[in-house]
């Protein structure tokens, strides 16, 4: 379900002129997932207004409401929350606001683009709680539950745990950021600098060779790879590695190619473990699925 321009605008001034927009507290679970889905509406809007258009598509680059899918984007949010509440029941694992704040200043401290992620922060008027919320609470969850459990996905049988997370009062500290200037200074590329800056490995896919890259905007897709991998990564601009979506992936394979489409990454070809393949897939990043139009 695409969102229409009319209905968008809907979920969005609900936010803004929400006197208690930035109160997470007392929320059932309907207020919960409403709240989350305007916070989330609003990062993946940015992340696509970031994104590259390619320059041979002579087709306008699409407005956000007309191609994204809300039902994805909600879906998304639900299994968050039901890992949270399976990392509780299962794991013994409570997500604090300490660390909270400690994944926070790691994202502020480790960030390589200091003025995208003021953006993102600007978002939420800088308001610490909910940048917390919404950006820090969901990193935390997804990387506890793939530590805990191998898996990136929450089985949808499972979908009748929604539990909104308990919120206590902890005052979060946005931490300070570089001085700007100061740090692209230091490590901006170019034929002057001639430098290599260390990439992050917290998190990283697994070592593979043969396998594609792209660059997205704002992020770099990798995925596939030797032998027969049918796994990948995102790594983003403030060096932060996320697993690619698991949903309706194609076979394993590696030296297949990849490209960049504007919205999605298109991979076809390859070596599996039957022999060379003249499938592919496409994939979409921001609702972690794979399309599989001509397998």
């Amino acid at each position: 379900m695409k969102i229409s321009r009319v209905f968008y605008s809907i979920i969005l001034l609900g936010y803004f002129f929400n006197a208690n927009a930035n109160d997470w507290k007392h929320l059932d679970s309907q207020g919960y997932l409403d709240k989350q889905l305007s916070c989330q509406l609003k990062v993946h809007e940015l992340q696509w207004s970031h994104t590259i258009w390619p320059e041979h598509n002579k087709s306008p680059k699409p407005l956000f409401s007309n191609r994204f899918d809300i039902k994805i984007l909600k879906q998304n949010i639900e299994e968050t929350l039901v890992s949270e509440q399976l990392l509780t029941e299962h794991y013994s694992t409570t997500i604090s606001s300490e660390m909270l704040q400690k994944e926070l200043n790691r994202i502020v401290r480790n960030t390589k683009n200091p003025t995208r992620l003021k953006q993102y922060f600007s978002l939420f008027d800088n308001n610490a709680n909910s940048i917390v919320e919404c950006l820090v609470r969901p990193i935390v969850v997804k990387n506890l539950w793939r530590k805990n459990t191998n898996a990136t996905k929450v089985y949808s049988d499972q979908k009748n745990l929604l539990v909104v997370p308990e919120t206590t009062e902890f005052d979060y500290i946005i931490p300070k950021f570089h001085n700007d200037k100061e740090f692209l200074a230091k490590n901006t590329l170019s034929q002057e600098s001639d430098i290599w800056l260390t990439m992050s490995s917290a998190d990283a896919p697994q070592a593979r060779y043969y396998h594609t890259a792209v660059w997205a905007g704002s992020e770099m897709i990798v995925w596939g790879g030797f032998s027969y991998l049918d796994t990948g990564g995102r790594y983003v601009v403030d060096g932060n590695w996320t697993a690619t979506g698991s949903n309706n992936v194609p076979s394993g394979r590696d030296r297949h190619t990849g490209v960049w489409a504007g919205n999605s990454m298109i991979i076809w070809g390859g070596d599996t473990l039957m022999g060379r393949t003249n499938t592919g897939a496409i994939y979409f990043p921001d609702e972690l699925i794979f399309a599989n139009g001509f397998e």
